[in-house]
């Protein structure tokens, strides 16, 4: 039985600043890995390129440049090419899925509001939470903080970090029941890993369909990798 791989969780040098791989050559790398898709994850707070001072709309056309890039590059092809983002507070990182760029043009206060109540809106607004790397440790990161009430999904297997700490990703999944996802966390690919993700049973018919069968429990992570 023919199966999908969907990369869940990238970031491109148009949208963020400590990425080394554009828009389109992310789209050719993962297509020569037999990717089906992969969902741009760019960097909305933290290592951005957004410029701060500018308005709402110019940041956002900024943040969104990468994710345009790659969804230009994938035309002609059957490669697809999903919108997402990290949310950074305090270092905790998020992954939002099933937005889109009217829905951030419409929430100019995102970033002023709560954690707390920024998750819940999102969910409320048919979102898809997933707590990447939820155990990763490093100097810009305050505290380790699990909010198992507030997020879908946890991502267990990040191809950029030690494998114990996708251990314990794995164990905080289970005992919450959370659903499971996984991720190259790719910026570059210089002696980096770049097959992360999930195998979907199908050919996915968009991001909210991806996201239904993680739901469901139809996909399974990429585990298998080498940092």
């Amino acid at each position: 039985m023919k199966e999908y791989k969907y990369e869940l969780h990238v970031h491109t040098s148009e949208g963020s600043c400590d990425s080394r791989m554009s828009g389109s050559d992310m789209v050719k790398h993962y297509r020569s890995l037999g990717y089906a898709g992969v969902c741009i994850t760019d960097h909305f707070t933290g290592s951005i390129t957004r410029p701060l001072n500018a308005p709402w709309k110019e940041q956002m056309d900024v943040f969104c440049s990468g994710y345009e890039a790659a969804a230009k590059a994938a035309e002609g092809t059957d490669f697809q090419v999903f919108f997402g983002l990290e949310y950074s507070d305090k270092g905790n990182d998020f992954l939002f899925f099933n937005l889109n760029k009217d829905w951030l043009l419409k929430n100019e206060d995102m970033c002023d509001i709560p954690l707390k109540e920024l998750l819940t809106r999102v969910r409320s607004d048919g979102g898809f939470i997933v707590h990447a790397h939820p155990f990763l440790e490093s100097d810009w990161i305050e505290m380790i903080r699990l909010l198992p009430h507030h997020v879908d999904a946890v991502e267990v297997c990040n191809t950029a970090i030690d494998p114990d700490k996708n251990v314990r990703a794995d164990w905080y999944a289970d005992s919450y029941n959370l659903k499971k996802t996984g991720g190259s966390d790719l910026h570059y690919t210089e002696n980096r890993a770049s097959e992360g993700g999930i195998i979907a049973p199908r050919r996915a018919k968009d991001l909210k369909d991806l996201t239904d069968m993680i739901r469901a429990g139809e996909t399974k992570v990429i585990t298998d990798y080498r940092l």
